[in-house]
């Protein structure tokens, strides 16, 4: 992963807590989406709270800087 987003970097990145509500909101949404991966302090965090949104427990990344979405 640190090949494709430097981990360097990181000062410069900016959350945008607004638009990442709607992106897994509208996700939540669709009848196509079984499953969406997030951080449970992301869940919380950002006020979200459809049975769809699941934390993975995958110890391989840390799933506080991107989203995972299972269709079906």
């Amino acid at each position: 992963m640190e090949r494709i987003v430097p981990q360097n970097k990181k000062p410069d990145y900016i959350f945008d807590a607004k638009r990442t509500t709607e992106l897994v909101t509208i996700l939540s949404r669709n009848k196509a989406v079984e499953k969406i991966f997030i951080e449970p302090h992301l869940k919380k965090r950002l006020g979200l709270s459809s049975p769809k949104i699941r934390f993975h427990g995958c110890q391989a990344v840390r799933h506080d800087d991107h989203v995972h979405v299972q269709i079906y």
